[in-house]
């Protein structure tokens, strides 16, 4: 099983609603990394 298979479900049930307010996957996967970098605090 590929890891973004693994991740996908853990990361959508964390970001759904934070999602919505992102139009594209693009923004979606910007956001997963500026949102899981360990020196920035979680909002």
């Amino acid at each position: 099983m590929p890891l973004e298979v693994t991740l996908s479900r853990p990361i959508y049930y964390v970001t759904h609603k934070d999602m919505l307010n992102y139009p594209t996957v693009h923004s979606f996967t910007d956001f997963i990394k500026d949102r899981f970098q360990p020196d920035k605090p979680i909002p």
